[in-house]
C-alpha cells in the first residue's frame, strides 16, 4: 500500500456530504438508518431511533438527544461534546472518538465492541450494565461516573485517569495496562458489589490462596497494576511467555489469536513509551516464532499463524537496535574476559547474589569479585564466545528501546563497521521454569539477518539491571 493509498484510507470521511439532522422531520428522521453522511454543527432535543454506519461525527455539539437503542458501526468521531443525552441501550462497533467530551450522559445497557477512544472525558455520565470489550482507550477521563460492574473487558487501558469512578475487581485481570495510577486502589470494589460499596482489598487477597489460581496472564496484570504500571521480571512473568501456559489456557483459535494481539500490542506500546526493557521484546519474540511455527502448517487455523507471523516480524524491526549494540561491544572485548562493573550503590550481598547465579549459568567460567572501595568489578574470564555474548546480551536486555537508539548513535558515530551476529548459541538460566529460548532468523527489507539463541530469565535480567552499570 502506497502512502498515497494509506492516506484516502485514513481519511475516507473527509468528503462525506453533510447531513442536517435539525432540518428533517421526527417522521422523517425515522424513516431509514442516516449511511455515510457527515454530521456536524449544533443539534438540541433530537430523538432518532435508527442507525448511524460509515458516518462521520466532526465538531459537533450535541445536546438533550433521546437516542436510545441506536447503533452506531464504522463511524468516526472527532471533537464531539454531548451533554445531558441518553445515549445507551445499542451496540457501538469499530468505531474511533477522539478528543470527545461526554457530561451527564446515560450509556446505560450499552453493548461496545473493537472501539479505539483517544482524549476522550465522560464527567457524571451512567454505564450501568454497559461493557466495553476488545477496545482501546488511551489517555481517557472517567470522572464521577456511575458503574454497576467492571465496565470493561478484553480491552488496551493506557494513561487513563478514574476520578470517583469505581469499578470491579475483575476490570485488573481482564485487561491489559490498568495500574494503580489510572485506577487508585480505592477505586476498586469486590466482584458483583454492586449496589454496595465494598472496596476490594489488596492486603487480603495477598494474604489468600487466590493468587494461586490465577492464570500467568492473570497474574502478570495483577502485577503491573500493583506495581503502578511497571512490568517486573520475575518467574511467574516468565511463565506468561512460554508457549505452553498458552496452550493450556486457551483453547479456541480465535481467542489465541486475540490473545496474542492483545499481549504483543501491550509489549509493543510499553516498549515504544521506553517503560519496558528489551528484555521482553526477546521473550515475545520466541513465544510468536513458537505459535506461528505451530500454526502455519495448519489451513484451519490460518489466521492464527497469520497473526503470529506478523508478530514475530514486528519484534525483528524492534530488535535491530540490540543487535548492533552487542555486536559492537562483543568486538571490544578481551579474548576469553569479560568485567561486570557495578553501581557504586550496589550492596555486597546484591553483588554475592548476582555472582551466584552466574556461577550457576556458567560452571566452567573463571569468576572474580574485585573491589575497588566503590564500584564493584565482577570479572569472567575462561569464557568461549558464546558464553561472552551471553553477557553482554544480557546486560543490554536491561535498557530500554531510547537508551538503545543512543547506544546505537554512539556505534554509528564511532565509524565503526556494523557486524552481525549469526547462529550461536548460548547458555543461560539454571532452572527450567524460568528459561526461555530465543531464536531468530529473519530476512527483511534493509535489515540483516539476525539469529541469537538465548536461554536467560528475567528475574537474572532484573538482577543486572539494578547491579551492573557498565561492562568495562
Amino acid at each position: 500500500m502506497s502512502d498515497k493509498d494509506l492516506a484516502t484510507w485514513q481519511n475516507w470521511n473527509q468528503g462525506l456530504d453533510p447531513f442536517d439532522l435539525n432540518s428533517l422531520s421526527e417522521a422523517e428522521l425515522n424513516k431509514r438508518d442516516v449511511i455515510g453522511k457527515l454530521i456536524s454543527g449544533k443539534l438540541f432535543r433530537v430523538e432518532f431511533r435508527r442507525n448511524f454506519h460509515r458516518c462521520a461525527f466532526r465538531n459537533a455539539q450535541l445536546s438533550d438527544l433521546d437516542w436510545k437503542r441506536v447503533d452506531y458501526k464504522d463511524s468516526v468521531f472527532f471533537d464531539v461534546d454531548v451533554t445531558d443525552s441518553a445515549i445507551g441501550g445499542g451496540s457501538t462497533v469499530s468505531c474511533t472518538f477522539s478528543r470527545c467530551r461526554f457530561v451527564r450522559c446515560s450509556f446505560e445497557d450499552a453493548a461496545v465492541h473493537d472501539c479505539a477512544y483517544d482524549g476522550c472525558e465522560f464527567i457524571e455520565c451512567s454505564f450501568s450494565d454497559s461493557m466495553i470489550r476488545n477496545s482501546q482507550l488511551i489517555r481517557c477521563r472517567f470522572d464521577n461516573c456511575a458503574t454497576s460492574n467492571k465496565l470493561f473487558d478484553g480491552c488496551r487501558l493506557y494513561e487513563n485517569e478514574f476520578r470517583s469512578t469505581w469499578l470491579d475487581f475483575r476490570v485488573i485481570l481482564d485487561n491489559f495496562g490498568l495500574d494503580s495510577r489510572q485506577l487508585p486502589i480505592s477505586g476498586v470494589r469486590e466482584d458483583r458489589a454492586y449496589p454496595s460499596s465494598t472496596l476490594w482489598s489488596v492486603d487480603k487477597m495477598l494474604a489468600s490462596t487466590q493468587l494461586e489460581t490465577l492464570s500467568p496472564f492473570e497474574t502478570i496484570k495483577l502485577q503491573f497494576y500493583l506495581a503502578g504500571g511497571e512490568l517486573v521480571g520475575s518467574d511467574l512473568v516468565d511463565k506468561a511467555f512460554q508457549p505452553e501456559a498458552w496452550i493450556l489456557l486457551v483453547r479456541a483459535p480465535v481467542n489465541l489469536m486475540r490473545l496474542l494481539q492483545d499481549f504483543s500490542e501491550f509489549i509493543f506500546y510499553l516498549y515504544q513509551a521506553d517503560r519496558l526493557q528489551a528484555l521482553f521484546v526477546l521473550k515475545l519474540t520466541i513465544l510468536s516464532e513458537a505459535i506461528w511455527r505451530g500454526f502455519r502448517d495448519h489451513p484451519a487455523q490460518l489466521q492464527v499463524g497469520q497473526a503470529a507471523a506478523g508478530t514475530y516480524l514486528q519484534c525483528l524491526q524492534r530488535l535491530s537496535d540490540l543487535e548492533t549494540v552487542t555486536s559492537d561491544r562483543v568486538k571490544g572485548l578481551a579474548p576469553e574476559r569479560l568485567i561486570y562493573r557495578t553501581f557504586d550503590e550496589a550492596s555486597d550481598l546484591a553483588i554475592d547474589d548476582l555472582v551466584k547465579d552466574f556461577r550457576s549459568s556458567l560452571p566452567n567460567a573463571t569468576i572474580e569479585v574485585r573491589p575497588r572501595n566503590s564500584p564493584v568489578d565482577i570479572v569472567l574470564s575462561n569464557l568461549p564466545l558464546g558464553s561472552a555474548i551471553f553477557l553482554v546480551t544480557l546486560f543490554f536486555c536491561t535498557r530500554t528501546r531510547v537508551e538503545l537508539s543512543k547506544l546505537k548513535r554512539r556505534v554509528a558515530h564511532s565509524g565503526q563497521e556494523e557486524t552481525q551476529i549469526v547462529s550461536i548459541s548460548l547458555g543461560g538460566a539454571q532452572e527450567g521454569s524460568l528459561r526461555s529460548a530465543l531464536s531468530v532468523q529473519a530476512t527483511l527489507p534493509g535489515t540483516t539477518i539476525f539469529r541469537l539463541d538465548v536461554d536467560y530469565s528475567s528475574a537474572l535480567v532484573e538482577k543486572i539491571k539494578k547491579i551492573v552499570k557498565t561492562i568495562v
